[in-house]
């Protein structure tokens, strides 16, 4: 059926649109939130629900999209996408207060969540697999383009005309989306409907949610216990699908992935070490803009350096890992990160710009060769037919690690702001200083590994 769909030359461009537009708003918000709580008159350190609903809304929506595309095809769905991203866009724009600015952003995240995983499947079964690799380049190179620019933009446009145009720059984007996706998008879809589990769905999707809220509500000590109960619940929750996918032969997540121990390993490590590293683009503009009288377009050219350490690294990154070897590098790279994160919780309350762009770009780098390390072993020895819910599997796993990341940098500074003598650059450091310390802890993860894990993917 697939092969007698007639492919648009300029699908990739498309493709690579939409990736592009989707990461440019994931980073144009970083620099935006201390402006964005002054117009609504709430305190910056309150922020983390405006990133935190919208990562956790992906987190749980994307298992949904491989049956979704088979229910609906790609083209409605991706439409479909576009339309709830950019309504989304538009009423953040208009939101008045935190309450509403949250709800906004959950209505993004429901188009969001569809975007990469549509993406991925529609190059899947569009091209053969030599077509694959260059398709493959041209839509992802300027999603690239998205972590460099963006907070670069957010920051100007919060300077120089005002935060909401972070998102109404969402809407001439969503609008050339859809109308090209009407006449370029294939209509793939399966045609005999695949089950969906239903039962696995909902103890996966309330494990998540409350292991989310707990983290929020644990925001402010006085409701530590309501924390805890929900934790458990989460936990609770977690072990309800655990057993459940033992019993399910068309679990949402099979268990048995967890039996392939680089997969294992690389999918723990990915969720512990990105929490301390996601942590980075939320607190570093915060504290730049609240105690180091950093304007917002100021903030932004420092996590410019950011991506540029992560572009400039992948000129080398692959050679390093055939040389060294993966489980060296996940191992003492987690441990450089973690020591490059503590630095920022050394900077005096002068710090120079020059130092903190040096240590940034450093920090990008190691980011770079973090990413790519944990991402190929932890699907280096999928089988075919656990590619599709072991990658699904991989990408929620991010998710869940910046929803995650955003709420326990919430709770550290937080923490340290409960002593009303402490200043609030010490909070900044104190919170910083538990991340790096954090990160260095999760490099034990990656100790598990064998020596020779990943060698099937180095060229000889």
């Amino acid at each position: 059926m697939e092969n007698k769909i007639k492919i648009s030359p300029f699908l990739p461009l498309l493709l690579a649109f939409s990736g592009f537009m989707q990461m440019l708003d994931a980073t144009i918000l970083n620099t935006a939130l201390p402006s964005i709580a002054k117009d609504l008159s709430v305190s910056p350190l309150r922020m983390q629900m405006v990133i935190i609903s919208y990562s956790l809304t992906m987190a749980l929506i994307m298992p949904l999209s491989g049956y979704l595309s088979d229910r609906f095809g790609t083209r409605k769905l991706f439409i479909f996408s576009l339309f709830f991203f950019t309504l989304g866009s538009i009423f953040c724009a208009l939101s008045s207060s935190l309450s509403l600015l949250i709800c906004s952003r959950i209505i993004q995240g429901l188009g969001g969540a569809m975007l990469l995983p549509i993406q991925r499947l529609v190059l899947l079964r569009a091209y053969s697999k030599q077509e694959l690799l260059d398709k493959l380049n041209l839509v992802v190179i300027p999603a690239l383009l998205g972590p460099i620019l963006g907070p670069v933009i957010g920051g100007y446009l919060c300077e120089y005309a005002s935060w909401q145009w972070i998102f109404l720059v969402n809407l001439p984007f969503g609008i050339v989306g859809i109308i090209a996706a009407c006449k370029m998008m294939p209509n793939f879809r399966a045609e005999k409907l695949p089950s969906l589990d239903k039962l696995g769905f909902l103890f996966f999707s309330l494990s998540v949610l409350f292991l989310t809220l707990s983290a929020e509500i644990a925001v402010r000590p006085e409701r530590i216990i309501y924390a805890a109960i929900i934790f458990m619940a989460g936990i609770s929750f977690f072990m309800l699908y655990w057993r459940h996918s033992y019993f399910y032969p068309q679990a949402l997540f099979p268990i048995n992935l967890l039996k392939i121990r680089s997969y294992r390993i690389g999918l723990i490590g990915n969720l512990f070490a990105r929490i301390s590293m996601s942590a980075v683009p939320f607190l570093l503009p915060l504290m730049l803009q609240l105690v180091g009288d950093f304007s917002p377009s100021q903030s932004g050219n420092v996590l410019l350096f950011l991506a540029l350490g992560n572009l400039f690294a992948k000129a080398f990154a692959q050679k390093i890992l055939q040389k060294v070897g993966y489980r060296s590098v996940l191992i003492w790279n987690t441990r450089l990160i973690g020591l490059f994160i503590i630095f920022l919780g050394l900077l005096p309350l002068n710090f120079s710009t020059v130092l903190i762009f040096l240590l940034v770009f450093i920090l990008g780098i190691l980011h770079s060769m973090q990413f790519l390390a944990m991402n190929t072993i932890t699907l280096s020895r999928l089988r075919p037919h656990q590619t599709a819910s072991g990658t699904n599997l991989v990408v929620v796993n991010q998710q869940l690690a910046v929803t995650f990341s955003v709420a326990i940098a919430a709770i550290f500074l937080n923490f340290f702001r409960s002593f009303e003598n402490l200043p609030v650059i010490n909070c900044f450091h104190y919170s910083f200083l538990v991340l790096g310390i954090m990160e260095i802890f999760s490099s034990f993860i990656f100790s598990f590994l064998h020596k020779l894990d990943g060698r099937e993917l180095i060229k000889t």
